[in-house]
C-alpha cells in the first residue's frame, strides 16, 4: 500500500492543537514530522522560493549563532540541548506555509480541529473550576486550573494565544453562514472566560492585548467585536465580584507583588525580580555573547549573582528579552529586536491609518489577527516560558507559519 505523505503530514499540521494539549511527545513529533517532510520536499521539487525571505535568514543566521554560542559556553552539551535541533522550527513555520498555498481547505480542517479543541478545554475547565475536578478528575489548587494539562498551568496561556488565530481564520472564511458565526463568537466567549478563571495573569494580560487590537484594527463583524467586548469585561467584573479565588490570585496576588520605595520599583513578585535582576547581571559580565543558551539555570545559584539576599532560582529568567541578554548577549538579541520592530512598526501604521483619512495602509483584518498572534509572543514587557522550550516554541511558531502563507511562493 503506497503511503501518500502529503495527506499524512497534512493530518498531523490538522490535529496539532490537539496533540499540543496531549503534552510535549506528540507536539514536538508532530512539529519535527511536518519540518522534515519539507526539507525533503523542498530540496527534491527546488522550491528555493521559500527560502528567499527576510524571515529565513534572520532566523537561520539567529539558528548558526547559538549553536556557535552553545559550543562555546561552559556546558557544550547541555546548551546544545536547546539549540542543536532548533532549525527545525523554522522548518516547521515553512512546512505550514507550504501545506496552505497548495491546499487552501487546510486552513479550514485546522480551524475545526482547533475551534474545537478549545471547546473542550473551556468545557473541561469550567468543571474543574466549579465541580473541583475536570472529566478525568484532576484537581488543580494555588486558586488555579489546569484543566487538560494535568499539572502544568499553561491553560489560560494557550488558549489566550490561539484566539487571534481562531479570530483570523474566522475572518478568512467568508463562507460561514450567520448562525455559524454567531456560534463561534459564543465559543470565543466561553474561551475568554475559561482564561479569566484559569487565573493565569498573563493569559489575561493576552486576552485584553489582542481584544483591543483586534477591536481597534479590524473592520468586519463590529457589532459581533462590541457584544464580546462587552461580554468580556462583565465576565471579569463577575468573577472578581463573586469568585474569591479568582480575586485573590489576580488582583490580589498582583497588588502583593508591587513595591514601591525609595530603593527599588518592582511589578510582579520578588521571585521575578531576583530572575531579572540575575540575567542582568549575566549580561552585564558578557554583554556581547552572553554565556550561552540554557545556561541559565547552570549560573544563577552561583554566589556572584545573589543580591539583596534574594536567591530565586529557575531554569529561565521568565522573561524573553531578558533570556536572550544573558544567554546570547547583545548580538543573539538583534533579531529578536528586528522582527519585534517590524511587527511595532506595521501596528503604527495600521493605528495612524486608521486616525487619518490622509493616511492609507492597508493589513487585512486575518493579516492583523496573525501579527497579533505573534506579537504576543515577542513582546518584552510580561513574563514568558522557556523561549528554547519545545511546547512553547510550538505554540510560538504556529501562527508564523500561517503568516509567511501570506507571501506569494512559486
Amino acid at each position: 500500500m503506497t503511503i501518500n505523505f502529503n495527506k499524512l503530514i497534512t493530518g498531523l499540521f490538522i490535529l496539532l492543537p490537539p496533540a499540543i494539549i496531549s503534552g510535549p511527545f506528540l507536539a514536538d513529533l508532530f512539529l519535527s514530522l511536518i519540518a522534515i517532510y519539507f526539507i525533503i520536499v523542498s530540496l527534491k521539487k527546488k522550491l528555493w522560493d521559500y527560502y528567499k525571505n527576510y524571515f529565513f535568514i534572520i532566523f537561520i543566521s539567529f539558528y548558526l549563532y547559538i549553536v556557535c554560542n552553545s559550543i562555546f559556553s561552559i556546558d557544550p552539551i547541555l546548551s546544545l540541548s536547546g539549540t542543536l535541533f532548533y532549525f527545525r522550527f523554522i522548518f516547521f513555520s515553512l512546512a505550514i506555509a507550504f501545506l496552505i498555498n497548495k491546499n487552501k481547505n487546510v486552513l479550514k480542517f485546522f480551524f475545526i480541529s482547533l475551534i474545537l479543541s478549545i471547546l473542550v478545554l473551556s468545557i473541561d475547565g469550567h468543571l474543574q473550576f466549579f465541580l473541583g475536578e475536570n472529566i478525568f478528575g484532576w484537581v488543580s489548587d494555588d486558586n488555579r486550573i489546569a484543566g487538560l494539562f494535568k499539572d502544568e498551568y499553561i491553560l489560560g496561556n494557550f488558549i489566550s494565544r490561539m484566539l487571534p488565530i481562531i479570530v483570523a481564520l474566522l475572518f478568512l472564511n467568508n463562507t460561514l453562514s450567520k448562525k455559524n458565526r454567531i456560534l463561534i463568537f459564543l465559543i470565543l466567549v466561553i474561551a475568554s472566560s475559561t482564561v479569566i478563571l484559569s487565573g493565569d495573569r498573563i493569559g489575561i494580560f493576552n486576552l485584553i492585548l489582542s481584544s483591543i487590537i483586534i477591536l481597534f484594527c479590524t473592520k468586519k463583524y463590529f457589532v459581533y467585536k462590541v457584544v464580546s467586548l462587552i461580554c468580556l469585561v462583565s465576565l471579569i467584573i463577575s468573577f472578581l465580584a463573586f469568585s474569591p479565588s479568582v480575586k485573590t490570585r489576580i488582583i490580589d496576588t498582583s497588588l502583593e507583588g508591587i513595591e514601591l520605595s525609595e530603593q527599588k520599583f518592582i511589578i510582579g513578585n520578588y521571585t521575578h525580580y531576583s530572575f531579572y535582576t540575575k540575567a542582568y547581571m549575566m549580561f552585564a559580565e558578557k554583554p556581547i555573547f552572553g554565556h550561552g543558551p540554557k545556561i541559565y539555570r547552570k549560573l544563577c545559584n552561583e554566589e556572584r549573582f545573589k543580591h539583596d539576599g534574594w536567591n530565586y532560582c529557575s531554569t529561565h529568567p521568565h522573561n524573553t528579552l531578558m533570556q536572550l541578554l544573558a544567554e546570547t548577549g547583545v548580538i543573539g538579541t538583534i533579531p529578536y529586536l528586528i522582527i519585534l520592530v517590524f511587527f511595532l512598526y506595521k501596528f503604527f501604521r495600521k493605528f495612524v491609518s486608521n486616525l487619518s483619512s490622509k493616511y492609507n495602509y492597508h493589513i487585512s483584518d486575518y493579516e492583523i489577527c496573525l501579527m497579533t498572534a505573534i506579537i504576543l509572543s515577542i513582546l518584552p514587557i510580561a513574563p514568558s516560558m522557556n523561549l528554547f522550550g519545545n511546547t512553547i516554541s510550538v505554540i510560538y511558531y504556529l501562527p508564523v507559519g500561517i503568516y509567511l502563507s501570506l507571501k506569494t511562493f512559486k
